[in-house]
């Protein structure tokens, strides 16, 4: 950090690295929340971007950095969860600009790759529409046409502490979708989600995935039930609205 921040009204961190760390996250049998109020007002209480946000107020980070961690979680209902090659960076000069976080880990045989940036924390928390990117990168891919996938768009904070997208663009792999959505976070979160495309190719996820699948097949196949076990740690609701849904008939060709 730079010394002058040190007497100044504002700490400014010019860079934190972070080697090869181990977490360990226990969680004991019977534990309930001790946080008032319906769970609106909890997915508020727990919002994490609440408290970087307080952090900013009087901090800038130039850089921050975990290099190799490994991330442990026990819970005396469920078996041991371990997390694996764990690198993430983190840039957030102020509440008024641009954060930028990226992550990737391992779990199991996948491999995971993420990207988050947020154009100004303090529109956010003052309910003003702020310009949000998310990728999300597997390999191998946990279930057909799920390889990657990109969401832009403006979000809002609502005044319960959901997170609202209206207007957004959702890509997976080649199919672009039109995206409206609502999160609400907290231990288990929620998503709703509206998904609007003028034409929905099923096929394409069959093709993009077919090639790099076949070779790990016996240790990712994308119709086991195992691969999806990525969508068990949050509820959803979602609808689809399809314009032209193409039929493949045996010789290959679409039929409308």
């Amino acid at each position: 950090m730079t010394l002058s921040s040190l007497w100044s009204d504002r700490l400014h961190i010019t860079e934190i690295k972070v080697d090869r760390p181990v977490i360990v996250l226990s969680e004991g049998p019977g534990r309930t929340s001790t946080i008032p109020g319906s769970p609106n007002e909890r997915a508020k209480q727990n919002d994490p971007l609440a408290a970087l946000a307080t952090f900013l107020e009087r901090s800038a980070i130039d850089s921050i950095s975990v290099a190799g961690g490994t991330l442990i979680r026990k819970d005396a209902a469920g078996p041991e969860q371990t997390v694996t090659d764990v690198d993430l960076s983190l840039t957030a000069p102020g509440i008024d600009d641009e954060l930028s976080l990226s992550a990737s880990a391992r779990m199991e045989e996948r491999h995971y790759e993420a990207t988050l940036t947020v154009s100004s924390l303090r529109s956010l928390l003052q309910r003003r529409p702020t310009d949000l990117t998310i990728s999300f990168q597997a390999a191998p891919v946990p279930a057909s046409g799920f390889a990657e996938f990109e969401a832009i768009g403006q979000v809002a904070l609502n005044a319960n502490g959901s997170y609202q997208i209206r207007g957004g663009k959702l890509r997976i792999g080649e199919q672009a979708f039109g995206l409206d959505a609502l999160l609400i976070p907290g231990k288990r979160p929620r998503v709703l989600a509206d998904l609007d495309a003028d034409r929905l190719d099923l096929g394409l996820s069959v093709e993009a995935t077919s090639g790099s699948s076949q070779s790990k097949a016996r240790s990712a196949d994308p119709g086991s039930p195992a691969s999806l076990r990525f969508l068990a740690g949050f509820d959803s609701d979602m609808s689809v609205h399809v314009g032209t849904l193409p039929v493949r008939r045996p010789g290959g060709k679409s039929r409308l």
